[in-house]
């Protein structure tokens, strides 16, 4: 949901409360991009940056969240796995991410 989207982005540490799992695990997993800011290592798929290489198959909404949210989630990733060597390639173009923190799975 949108409130959700926000409140990650905004880079404020998520309240315990709402999410006690989160401080007491290991790793932190976000499988769609989404990390909160949390005490422990974070891990980020990417599934493709369809929004930034093609943005006319996407909403204005949809292509300005990816060209603001994407850096800022990944930046706070500890490591970040592209679902493809394609969109590993893509990541690298767009970001200028040190190469070694992105794994192809």
């Amino acid at each position: 949901n949108k409130a959700w989207r926000l409140f990650l982005l905004s880079g404020v540490p998520l309240p315990r409360a709402w999410a006690p799992a989160a401080f007491a695990c290991d790793l932190f997993h976000g499988p769609d991009v989404s990390l909160p800011v949390v005490p422990v290592p974070r891990v980020s798929t990417v599934h493709d940056l369809t929004a930034i290489v093609l943005p006319q198959f996407h909403t204005r909404l949809h292509r300005t969240y990816e060209r603001f949210a994407l850096p800022a989630m990944l930046r706070r990733a500890t490591a970040i796995l592209a679902a493809s060597e394609s969109t590993r390639r893509d990541l690298l173009a767009s970001d200028r991410m040190a190469p070694g923190k992105i794994s192809t799975v």
